[in-house]
């Protein structure tokens, strides 16, 4: 890092990338804590406390955490590649334009992951009645590439009345179990219509990875100039 501009630069991509992490940890502190305000829960473990870190994930409020990380990132990413093209006139201009590459699928990786977490987000949004349920049974049946899945079958009683509702989702193999209990919820005033988060875990994975190569992208990019002056 022999270059006094580099580093500034990085100093302050440092800086903001801190401050919108610290905002977002702040952020979703004071959801676990109105969770814990409904829930009645005053001095909660390490594991229910990681509970609810998980719980609050999705809800309503977390629109504003999207909002905020998907606008953060396209400027962080706009930012950076302005510093690595103010480098071109100074460096070799095919090793800068490969950097920008960088930045700028980083950029698409990230909306990638952030777009499948918002349909995650969306349908949680309406979904909000929660209730544990028992899968009765894993029904085998044929996919739209006339493949076999599996579709778990949830009984629960919800507003008064035992419901028996079958997984609207088919699975390569199960991601539950018979005889399981788990958390689903339900939209309400229509109990057939679930959704079930131990359902969603491949997706949420995948959202995740693309989120964290997103994020990881944009720095190979600005790396790449302190690498070569070293």
């Amino acid at each position: 890092m022999k270059d006094p501009y580099i580093r500034l630069t990085a100093g302050v991509l440092a800086i903001s990338f801190g401050c919108a992490l610290g905002i977002y940890l702040v952020f979703l502190m004071r959801l676990v804590q109105m969770k814990m305000d409904e829930e009645k829960i005053q001095k909660p473990s390490f594991d229910v406390l990681l509970l609810l870190v998980k719980e609050v994930q999705l809800p309503l409020q977390c629109g504003k955490i999207w909002f905020f990380l998907m606008l953060f990132w396209t400027v962080f990413c706009l930012f950076g590649g302005s510093v690595t093209l103010g480098q071109w006139k100074r460096q070799e201009e095919a090793r800068f334009s490969f950097d920008l590459w960088f930045i700028f699928m980083g950029l698409l990786f990230f909306y990638i992951g952030m777009s499948i977490r918002y349909l995650l987000w969306k349908k949680r949004r309406m979904a909000t009645a929660s209730v544990q349920a028992t899968v009765v049974s894993i029904e085998p049946g044929r996919g739209v590439d006339n493949s076999i899945v599996y579709r778990p079958v949830y009984k629960f009683y919800a507003e008064g009345i035992m419901h028996r509702i079958v997984s609207p989702k088919g699975h390569n193999t199960s991601p539950v179990k018979e005889g399981e209990r788990v958390k689903l919820y339900y939209i309400p005033g229509q109990p057939g219509k679930i959704l079930v988060p131990q359902e969603q875990r491949a997706i949420r994975r995948i959202s995740i990875f693309f989120c964290v190569l997103g994020t990881l992208s944009p720095f190979a990019g600005l790396l790449a100039p302190w690498l070569r002056l070293l």
